[in-house]
């Protein structure tokens, strides 16, 4: 099978839907794309505590409704995954955000994270609210 290409356009519409939660007050810990092992597409994750108080419908609508919020935006509902703050890929992508201090975002080749077996991941730089 063919794999995926994250593609600028993916990368410049994920920038902007976090400005835009940002600017609702959402509360985001950390945010990558992901290309799992098991799947040949790419997510974006996005790690707020939000999911971890008050569930991922709740992440999930406020997400939904500022991509609405975004002209031409590129990103389908379904690409975008709510991860709590307290979940492992959370954990590991502030741990590389610790270990790499950069104010760019980086790719990620290692194997997993989280628990999660990987490809690679393009991880933002940390998020500033």
């Amino acid at each position: 099978m063919a794999q995926a290409t994250l593609v600028e356009n993916q990368i410049e519409d994920g920038e902007r839907l976090v400005e835009a939660l940002l600017r609702a007050n959402f509360a985001v810990e950390a945010v990558c794309w992901i290309r799992t092992s098991e799947d040949e597409r790419w997510y974006l994750y996005i790690a707020s505590k939000l999911v971890d108080d008050k569930g991922p419908a709740a992440a999930y609508r406020d997400i939904h409704l500022a991509m609405r919020q975004i002209p031409d935006v590129r990103i389908g509902p379904f690409e975008v995954k709510a991860i709590g703050a307290a979940d492992s890929i959370t954990i590991d992508v502030l741990e590389f955000q610790r270990r790499y201090p950069t104010q760019v975002p980086a790719w990620f080749h290692g194997a997993r994270l989280g628990d999660v077996s990987i490809d690679e991941a393009y991880i933002y730089a940390p998020v500033r609210p």
